[in-house]
């Protein structure tokens, strides 16, 4: 009896056929567009369509964005405004150094101090009117 038991787990076995449990295609078929997941047909667009596209685009406004040319579009205004703020900075110190009692006593060292905070300041006017010039970069 056992024989027979194992015979047929092995008939059954080696007559499975892997095609017959299902034939169709499983999908997630959410939109009901069919198979190709489109389901617009191509129109034809003569040249005065296009035209008129066009107008219409530059009418409404929908124009791409302003970008500035490739080496300086990146991240090139954040290195001028940390030299900004880093001369800042500077500035602060050179200010305060002119107002120390120790500097204020050696009035070349004084002179100085108040000398240099001035051309930091001159330099962070110059960056500042950098602005007006990335404006006029744009492409």
């Amino acid at each position: 009896m056992s024989q027979q038991i194992n015979n047929y787990i092995m008939n059954k076995e080696t007559t499975f056929d892997m095609f017959e449990e299902s034939l169709t295609l499983g999908s997630n078929n959410s939109m009901d567009v069919g198979g190709t997941g489109t389901s617009f047909q191509p129109k034809k667009v003569s040249f005065l369509d296009l035209i008129d596209h066009y107008n219409k685009m530059e009418i409404g406004g929908s124009k791409a964005a302003p970008v500035v040319a490739y080496p300086i579009q990146n991240d090139l205004h954040e290195h001028i405004a940390d030299a900004y703020t880093s001369l800042q900075e500077v500035g602060r110190r050179f200010k305060g150094a002119a107002e120390n009692p120790i500097i204020k006593d050696n009035e070349k060292a004084s002179k100085t101090a108040i000398k240099v905070y001035k051309k930091v300041k001159k330099i962070q006017a110059a960056i500042r009117s950098l602005g007006d010039d990335f404006e006029d970069l744009v492409v």
